[in-house]
């Protein structure tokens, strides 16, 4: 009785669908419509067992193992991979737990080609398009930098032969801050070089400095600041420069 129910209440749904979905012409198993419909539903039932492997990962919920739920989503997403066409393969748990995020799994190709990883299933997509978000504020940020290096090299000399005149002693320690300043400010500007050697064409940003708008000293620059002036950075020091960045 129940099992009559249960047809008549199937084959009324279907009836429902089909008007829904203006269907004139029953579907039946060996047309394409039909075909198209178990695919969708088989890679569906695949994509929930991905995401029923994927909770467990990142909930790090490995210790499931010894309540056997674990095992039981394996087994799942295996006998969802048996049903693709192409069969896919099947997974062991020791297999799961090498990766830390199912993003990184090959399980994750279109099951309905040959096509390769998609781009927006893999972490290194998103952590480029991040880094491309990031660089004109890192253009305007480098200018900036510079800037400020410019006007403070100007102001520590101005301020230096200023004291000397009236404390020789204070201008020594303003001369021996703006020398060790200097150096650093060096090694910034020999990293920006270097970067922009090896970017080439791809660095978008300028190294030349601004003016700020409280009306600092302007700098006397040309195309590209000089900023050999500020200090003479080693050439063995460059190299290593180099190499780290590189």
């Amino acid at each position: 009785m129940w099992e009559n129910y249960d047809n008549v209440h199937n084959h009324n749904a279907v009836q429902e669908m089909e008007q829904t979905l203006q269907i004139e012409t029953q579907w039946l198993p060996d047309g394409e419509e039909w075909n198209a419909a178990v695919t969708l539903v088989v890679t569906r039932r695949y994509r929930l067992c991905i995401n029923k492997l994927e909770e467990l990962v990142l909930k790090r919920l490995f210790e499931l193992t010894k309540m056997n739920m674990s095992q039981t989503a394996l087994a799942c997403y295996n006998l969802a991979a048996h049903s693709l066409t192409p069969k896919r393969c099947k997974l062991t748990w020791d297999e799961v737990v090498e990766y830390a995020f199912l993003s990184n799994f090959n399980i994750l190709q279109d099951p309905t080609s040959n096509a390769a990883l998609r781009d927006w299933l893999m972490d290194s997509f998103f952590r480029i398009e991040w880094a491309k978000e990031e660089i004109p504020w890192l253009n305007i940020e480098i200018r900036r930098l510079i800037t400020y290096i410019c006007d403070e090299r100007i102001f520590l000399v101005a301020k230096e032969a200023k004291v000397m005149e009236t404390d020789p002693h204070m201008a020594y320690f303003i001369w021996k801050y703006h020398n060790h300043r200097g150096r650093s400010d060096g090694n910034h500007m020999t990293r920006l070089r270097l970067m922009k050697k090896k970017l080439g064409s791809r660095f978008t940003g300028m190294l030349v400095p601004g003016v700020r708008r409280t009306g600092a000293v302007e700098c006397n620059v040309e195309d590209e600041m000089d900023m050999d002036s500020i200090v003479d950075v080693d050439e063995a020091e460059a190299v290593a420069v180099e190499a780290e960045i590189a």
